[in-house]
């Protein structure tokens, strides 16, 4: 079978890269801050389970070079202290598993598809968007008046945390891809026909807002501050609520997480990250982000969704000490409501 040959290559890469020397699995596991059982199925040539090109990358990286292993110190070389030499076999190997990977899928991913939803392969731009803090906060006029010698442009960016965090991930997910950040004020009509990420709800950003109306899911987001049970979506007349301590800390937040066809092209795609707060958005992103967690989660989106054009789901962030918690996709506990339902 075609996928066998990615799993023969990765385990020869383990076992028999360097002449003299093996590395278990628990130690490749280790080094890649993932489990050993997930690098077994990547080996495996009877249950296929194909890596991410994320993952590959780290093949790549790990084996251009015995330096990885030297002294019996299993590591990553800073890319900057290759020499000319490993980095030429550094992409010479990563050019070799991710045409093993095409076969094992037995074609090229469509542009956003769900292998890895932070990863756009089609090297098309992509624009994140998230409101622009509204007048009315007061941000310090220190900081946030462009005449100010001592003006930071950040300060106009809503949900910041999420905002970095996001935005680093993908120019590193996507090297040769140019990602845009942008206010909800700051848009210009090339951004919206580009991939867009929109991030943060509808109270503040009116592009969410307005992209919400154009999608057809049965997910309403309510933006409901004036009561004490605050917003909430409601699907098929049930209602989700974040989730408050006596004190009126966070504990618990509910998030809108959508994948399908950009409305203004329908070439491009828009992923949509609404929370009631921004640590529900922080959370959705570390999902996709955090190397403990990224790969399941990318793997649970891809098998649960692989036949869908559109989909979305509302999890649940716990929030634990003001500490936003990753959330783990493959417990059920983590998902509220997913569309389309399973067939």
């Amino acid at each position: 079978m075609p996928g066998q040959e990615l799993a023969v290559r990765l385990r020869l890469l383990r076992t028999k890269r360097w002449p003299g020397y093996k590395l278990t699995l628990k130690e490749l596991a280790k080094v890649f801050g993932t489990s050993i059982s997930l690098i077994a199925s990547w080996e495996s040539t009877t249950k296929l389970t194909v890596p991410t090109v994320a993952r590959l990358d780290d093949y790549a990286r790990f084996f251009c070079t015995r330096r990885s292993v030297a002294d019996g110190v299993h590591r990553f070389i800073p890319f900057d202290e290759l020499n000319e030499a490993e980095r030429a076999e550094m992409e010479l190997l990563k050019g070799e598993l991710l045409s093993l990977r095409g076969k094992a899928l037995g074609a090229s991913p469509d542009p956003g598809s769900m292998e890895e939803l932070l990863r756009f392969p089609d090297g098309n731009a992509v624009a994140v968007i998230v409101a622009e803090v509204p007048d009315a906060v007061g941000l310090p006029p220190l900081y946030s008046d462009p005449q100010s010698p001592d003006y930071i442009e950040a300060y106009r960016y809503a949900d910041l945390d999420s905002l970095i965090e996001l935005y680093a991930y993908l120019r590193a997910a996507n090297p040769s891809t140019a990602v845009n950040r942008r206010t909800h004020k700051m848009i210009g009509p090339n951004d919206l026909t580009d991939h867009i990420v929109l991030l943060g709800g509808s109270d503040w950003n009116d592009v969410t807002k307005v992209t919400l109306d154009q999608l057809a899911m049965p997910i309403v987001l309510v933006n409901d501050w004036d009561t004490p049970e605050g917003p909430y979506f409601e699907v098929e007349g049930r209602r989700y609520h974040r989730k408050l301590d006596d004190a009126d800390a966070l504990v618990a937040d509910v998030v809108l997480l959508y994948r399908g066809p950009n409305p203004h092209n329908r070439k491009r795609t828009v992923t949509i990250i609404a929370g009631m707060y921004g640590r529900g958005n922080l959370g959705t992103i570390q999902a996709f982000t955090d190397r403990k967690f990224r790969d399941r989660n990318n793997q649970y989106l891809s098998e649960r969704f692989k036949s869908d054009a559109a989909f979305c789901l509302l999890l649940r962030v716990t929030v634990v000490n003001n500490m936003v918690v990753t959330p783990d996709l493959t417990l059920e506990a983590s998902r509220l409501y997913e569309w389309p339902p399973r067939p």
